[in-house]
């Protein structure tokens, strides 16, 4: 029973990792100059993809596909996430079907959008003073909080199965 509870809860705090993880990101396969490619969960809104590199890319929708997300995992744990195809240093996203340079640079894109540049300063420069210690323990306290669930668990079917002895004493000796 209690390997089973385990089991559930984790696989349960895997989906809702991934989940939250995902959650308004897309995929984004960029084409790197060196014929390599690697891929990358950025941010997104309605026009442009950022990268955490800096760079901004422009969103057509007729280019973005679904994939599942994280590639190799059960099909009941992965997310269906939008995902774009990129040339690192081109700033439009790549047709799958067509995959022609276009004229756009992507630092271009970035300079063009000043105030997302600014908040993506902004946002860089809090993110390098490193980590708060409540996420860091955040791991920590809960597998803190499983296992003291399990073992509350155990404990009531301990005192139940006491009961249960305790009931049938007392009928014995009413008998």
């Amino acid at each position: 029973m209690t390997l089973l509870l385990v089991t559930v809860g984790a696989v349960l705090v895997l989906f809702f990792w991934n989940y939250s993880r995902c959650a308004r990101k897309t995929l984004c396969l960029f084409l790197e100059p060196d014929r390599s490619w690697s891929s990358e969960l950025c941010r997104h809104d309605e026009a442009f993809i950022y990268s955490k590199s800096g760079y901004a890319y422009y969103v057509w929708p007729e280019r973005v596909r679904l994939v599942r997300y994280p590639a190799g995992w059960p099909i009941f744990l992965q997310q269906s996430i939008p995902s774009v195809m990129c040339d690192r240093a081109n700033g439009v996203v790549l047709d799958w079907s067509d995959l022609a340079n276009a004229n756009v640079k992507a630092k271009e894109v970035g300079a063009a959008m000043e105030p997302q540049w600014i908040k993506s300063f902004i946002k860089g420069a809090t993110e390098s003073r490193g980590e708060s210690k409540m996420s860091r323990m955040l791991p920590l306290l809960s597998l803190v909080a499983v296992i003291l669930c399990l073992v509350m668990i155990f404990v009531l079917f301990t005192k139940i199965g006491g009961l249960q002895t305790a009931v049938e004493s007392l009928k014995l000796l009413v008998k």
